[in-house]
């Protein structure tokens, strides 16, 4: 029989969070309003996990996904100066300026913020965050988790889709009133580091934590910036979508060759997962 001291604990396996019933669904057709010859705006309630980030003068500054009725998962760098009271999740918004949408938005604070201990904001590393609301949503057709990837999930090759309500162009002062969508190419990690050396500088290193899309002509317009998530199709059901990304950092909007780079949520889905477990072991009533 082994000696007690010399048996190795056994490693626990870390199990997945399972992916919500509904999660990625989107709606097609727009839920009330439809938008002709707008081909680069999303319908209303087209994304339903698309969340605005709020400060507490009701002044967007950034984007989000819901991933769960009480998370929103977005980057690091833009809630770096926030403290919790200055953040507020609006979720199922669409036009800003459109108050008499059938379902309006729902706006909700946070109880806690968890930023990645790992991100770098020379490099971008691991630029990933997690907010805690205040309580869950009520999960209605304008308002529906997005689906988590696999930590093994590859999306090389992918052709996906990045909304929010960035700027059109770095020279813009303001922010677009109606949520933005675009398709865009996935490019591999070796190609994307050789492009960001050329644009930026020899040395650059494309950490590990994260990945690039983009490089069509007029195709990016800035707002993949600040959170806001990229989604690819499911492989098994490509009429729903899973989060790929989350909007990390660019040099230039809209031109050829140009890239965005974003935080890979599967490299960051044992993080994120295991953050989710304890926030709500935290937070169980005691008994």
């Amino acid at each position: 029989m082994c000696p007690r001291g010399n048996v190795l604990p056994r490693k626990r396996k870390s199990i997945p969070l399972p992916l919500p019933y509904n999660c990625g669904k989107t709606n097609k057709d727009g839920k009330s309003y439809t938008l002709e010859n707008q081909h680069d705006l999303a319908l209303e309630g087209e994304f339903p996990w698309m969340v605005a980030l709020m400060d507490e003068n009701d002044q967007y500054f950034g984007g989000g996904s819901l991933i769960a009725p009480d998370v929103v998962l977005t980057s690091s760098y833009v809630t770096k100066d926030k403290e919790i009271e200055q953040i507020f999740v609006r979720a199922g918004e669409w036009n800003f300026k459109n108050t008499s949408e059938p379902q309006p938005h729902v706006k909700v604070g946070i109880r806690s913020k968890v930023r990645h201990p790992g991100f770098r904001i020379a490099s971008g590393a691991n630029n990933a965050a997690l907010l805690f609301l205040e309580s869950p949503l009520e999960l209605t057709r304008h308002i529906q988790p997005i689906c988590m990837p696999a930590a093994s999930r590859n999306f090389d090759s992918s052709r996906c889709i990045v909304s929010g309500w960035g700027k059109k162009l770095n020279s813009d002062v303001r922010y677009m009133d109606v949520l933005k969508k675009i398709e865009v190419p996935l490019v591999k990690n070796p190609v994307c580091q050789t492009i960001m050396q050329l644009l930026n500088e020899d040395d650059f290193l494309l950490d590990e934590s994260l990945m690039c899309a983009g490089g069509e002509l007029t195709k990016d317009s800035c707002i993949a910036r600040g959170g806001s998530p990229l989604v690819c199709p499911l492989k098994d059901d490509p009429e729903r979508y899973e989060q790929a990304g989350i909007g990390n950092f660019g040099f230039g909007c809209g031109m050829h060759g140009v890239l965005v780079v974003y935080t890979s949520v599967a490299k960051l889905r044992g993080w994120i997962d295991q953050q989710i477990r304890k926030n709500q072991m935290e937070n169980r009533p005691k008994m």
